[in-house]
């Protein structure tokens, strides 16, 4: 009996230790589901930067992802499901037979799952002026919002402006995805033209106001000039010395012409004389002639 009680003593103690690590396996299992939910927050959304992601087109050639939202002012992707079904075929051919217009505002680029060699004959079968990018980790797929789980994509659109995310449509028609994308590259444009022509009008107004007040400026330093100009000991130097010639030179001519207005009226006054004491001789004869008669 005594060993019974100590076997069971030992199968209790044993228990007790092996409950800890069960409690530690526990709380792992919430730890799991948080890492999921971190996963989904890195999905873009409208305004982020473009992911520095690299594929391969259909010729097998890497394509910097980053670089072409970055070289391009706006770049219009749309995903697709699979190469060469129905739908896709429909999406792929409505962006071929709009590129034209398309291309006059954006770059396109195709977006699926499929391999570069899937890609290839896709393009080549429906003659797709534009490449065809293979994503079959969903390295962009993923971010951009259109992975389907537990496999598959969903068909999408987006347009980047300026290296930004500017919209965003998951799960659309492949008529829709064609249309609605190429009016909003369209839009996009046009926004980007008003926002030049607002910035050159604000620096043409910017330019007046500033002439503006480089011409006050100009009348200030006037001002100042005229306020201490009298302050200049040079200026007051050359002013006297003027003043000083003026005076030897000027005022000599000034007492040359009195005598000669002295001379001139002291002729005169001669003149005069002369003629009175004349009519007063002829005044005298005459009466002296009438005596004599």
């Amino acid at each position: 009996m005594v060993e019974l009680r100590r076997s069971t003593r030992k199968k209790s103690s044993d228990a007790l230790k092996r409950a800890p690590e069960e409690e530690e396996v526990t709380p792992n299992t919430p730890k799991t589901k948080k890492a999921k939910t971190n996963g989904s927050k890195s999905e873009l959304e409208v305004g982020d930067e473009s992911p520095d992601v690299v594929l391969k087109n259909q010729d097998g050639e890497e394509v910097s992802f980053k670089d072409v939202v970055q070289q391009n002012k706006v770049v219009v992707v749309f995903a697709y499901p699979k190469a060469s079904t129905p739908g896709c075929t429909k999406q792929a051919c409505g962006f071929r037979d709009n590129y034209e217009e398309l291309k006059k505002n954006a770059a396109v680029f195709g977006l699926s799952t499929d391999t570069p060699n899937a890609q290839q004959k896709f393009q080549e079968k429906h003659s797709f002026p534009f490449d065809l990018l293979s994503d079959p980790q969903r390295k962009l797929i993923g971010p951009l919002g259109a992975s389907k789980s537990p496999s598959g994509t969903k068909r999408s659109y987006w347009v980047f402006a300026h290296g930004k995310l500017r919209i965003k449509r998951i799960s659309v028609s492949p008529e829709a995805s064609v249309s609605e994308a190429k009016k909003e590259a369209a839009e996009a444009v046009q926004a980007d033209d008003n926002k030049d022509a607002k910035e050159e009008a604000k620096e043409e107004l910017d330019g007046e106001n500033s002439g503006g007040d480089d011409g006050d400026d100009d009348s200030d330093d006037d001002e100042d000039f005229k306020e201490h100009e009298g302050d200049d000991p040079e200026l007051e130097e050359v002013g006297q010395e003027e003043d000083e010639e003026y005076g030897e030179g000027d005022l000599k001519k000034d007492e040359d012409s009195e005598a000669d207005v002295e001379v001139e009226n002291g002729d005169s006054k001669g003149a005069k004389e002369e003629a009175n004491e004349l009519q007063d001789g002829e005044a005298e004869n005459e009466g002296e002639n009438e005596n004599e008669e």
